[in-house]
Order: structure tokens, then C-alpha cells, then sequence
């Protein structure tokens, strides 16, 4: 997940001014919580040149790694 925010948006603080949240949102979409995500994710794949699958597939496959 923070290797899809860096390439796309840079840094985290850059992704939470371009979404109009906090910082700390996007530390808990990394750390606790990637389905939160997908509330932007129409954003996301305007701003970032990408696709709904990939970021779905992205914060699916994060969740996984969360769950351990």
C-alpha cells in the first residue's frame, strides 16, 4: 500500500491534501483499516491514472498482508 501511495501520490501527506482528508486517515488506510479507501476510490483512479481493479486489487491484497 505505501509503495501504491509513493508511486501515485508521492508521499502520504500529498494523497490526504488531494483527498481532502487528514494525515492520520491515510496512516490507518495503511496500518489498520484499507477498505477505508475505497470511499475515494472514484477520486483515486481520476487523480492517479489508474484503474478501479488495480486499486481494489491493491487494498484487498494489503488487507491480506494485514491479517497476516
Amino acid at each position: 500500500m505505501k509503495d501504491y501511495i509513493k508511486k501515485h501520490y508521492g508521499s502520504n501527506v500529498r494523497m490526504a491534501k488531494s483527498l481532502g482528508v487528514t494525515n492520520q486517515t491515510v496512516t490507518n488506510w495503511i496500518k489498520t483499516n484499507p477498505r477505508g479507501m475505497l470511499k475515494y476510490l472514484p477520486e483515486i483512479v481520476e487523480e492517479c491514472n489508474t484503474s478501479y481493479h488495480q486499486l481494489v486489487f491493491e487494498v484487498m491484497y494489503h488487507e491480506k498482508i494485514l491479517e497476516g
